[in-house]
C-alpha cells in the first residue's frame, strides 16, 4: 500500500490481480492476505464489492479461511 497515495488509490469497480500494489491494498483494506485476496477473485469474480461482501460475510461467520481456502 505504500505506493498508493490518495491520488491514486485504485478507483476501478474490479481488482487487479495482475498489479501487486492493488493487491496489497485491497488485502489491507479488508484485513486479509494478498493470498485471501486472490483466493477471493477465483470464488466470486473480480468485483470489489462482491470480494468485500464475501469476505465481510465469511469473517462474520468466522470462518474465512474454511469457507474459502
Amino acid at each position: 500500500m505504500d505506493n498508493y497515495t490518495s491520488h491514486n488509490l485504485p478507483q476501478k469497480a474490479q481488482i487487479n490481480l495482475h498489479e501487486t500494489n492493488e493487491v496489497e491494498y485491497w488485502s489491507e483494506k479488508l484485513n486479509v492476505t494478498p493470498d485471501e485476496i486472490q483466493q477471493v477473485v477465483q470464488q466470486v469474480g473480480y468485483n470489489v464489492t462482491d470480494v468485500e461482501g464475501a469476505i465481510k460475510a465469511s469473517s462474520n461467520l468466522g470462518y474465512l479461511d474454511q469457507y474459502y481456502f
